[in-house]
């Protein structure tokens, strides 16, 4: 089957069988189940792009900087990819809160730069033994914690001046938290117990 095009004003081809939204829509009539997978990955793909630029909290989002040491919310690394440009962009020895739960989603790009700028990791709410083994396999401080204002305390408590604590979990809020605004959040109203 195979879509009918129309020309518009300037002469460019518009197939007649979509339609075009902000985050687009899918195919009316999709020929196959793959122009569908396609036409919502790219919908899926323009609405994180769309959500990136609309606005800065919990992106490396300076929260306060307290006896010395900054203090950062970036609850929006939802995953990997965003956690390495969040490492990769500080410069300061780093008490690390996270919540990778899994040794398969780190990369060797992403363990170079754990050991290069991680001084210690709080583990929050992780419970594999293989990442654990792995970050202490790393030379690194580990700190366990269940809970939020847990895992802030200890974090602040473990840290020296000219260090920084980055709260960046590296994976998506799910279960605890309804997105990672709200983890932000939270996040943020631990600091402020301080």
């Amino acid at each position: 089957m195979q879509s009918k095009i129309n020309f518009n004003k300037k002469s460019r081809p518009i197939p007649q069988n979509y339609q075009y939204g902000l985050f687009g829509q899918e195919n009316s009539e999709p020929e196959n189940g793959f122009t569908k997978m396609l036409i919502q990955s790219r919908s899926d793909s323009l609405r994180a792009l769309v959500n990136d630029f609309d606005n800065n909290d919990h992106k490396l989002e300076h929260v306060t900087t307290k006896n010395g040491i900054e203090i950062i919310n970036d609850s929006h690394a939802i995953n990997t990819n965003r956690l390495w440009f969040s490492l990769e962009s500080l410069n300061k020895p780093l008490t690390w809160i996270t919540s990778i739960n899994s040794i398969d989603e780190i990369d060797d790009s992403l363990r170079e730069l754990i050991e290069k700028k991680v001084k210690r990791v709080v583990a929050l709410s992780i419970f594999s033994i293989d990442v654990l083994a792995m970050f202490e396999s790393m030379g690194k401080q580990i700190i366990v914690s269940d809970n939020m204002e847990e895992a802030v305390m200890k974090a602040f408590y473990a840290s020296e001046t000219g260090d920084a604590i980055l709260y960046s979990p590296g994976v998506k809020s799910e279960g605890q938290y309804a997105n990672f605004k709200e983890r932000g959040n939270k996040f943020k109203e631990a600091v402020a117990q301080l």
